[in-house]
Formats: structure tokens, sequence, C-alpha cells
């Protein structure tokens, strides 16, 4: 796995994902909206209700995610 240099932690395509990363609403549905340089926006993807659902997603992570496992077919 890549590894983010600067930081120390395995390269992710954007912020880690934790409760406390959820814990400023108004700047990570901004974040969401617009991107920053690790995660591009999603202002024209999803809407208001969308985002109202990855913030509550967030806020039952407890520890950091650094990757979201997908199943495959036949794995």
């Amino acid at each position: 796995m890549a590894r983010d240099s600067a930081q120390g932690r395995p390269a992710t395509h954007g912020p880690l994902l934790s409760k406390a990363s959820a814990s400023d609403e108004i700047k990570l549905r901004q974040k969401i909206k617009d991107g920053s340089r690790l995660m591009p926006g999603y202002k024209h993807t999803l809407k208001d209700g969308q985002i109202d659902q990855v913030i509550a997603f967030m806020k039952t992570i407890e520890q950091p995610l650094t990757r979201l496992a997908v199943a495959r077919a036949g794995e």
C-alpha cells in the first residue's frame, strides 16, 4: 500500500473518516461540497439530504478508516 510520507500513514483518496473528523458539521459539510487537495467536491453530485447521511455515517465510526472494503462477486 502506498504511504503518505508527509503524515506517515497509508495514502488515501481523501481525509481520514471518523467520529472526530465529524465534530464540526459546518466545516465538514463545506469540505464535502467543495472538496480539498485530497478529495473532490460533491456539490454537483450529492443533495443536502445525502450529505446529511454521509455526516451521520461518519459519526458512527470510532476509529479512523483508511479505506473502505467492498466485497466483490466471487470473493
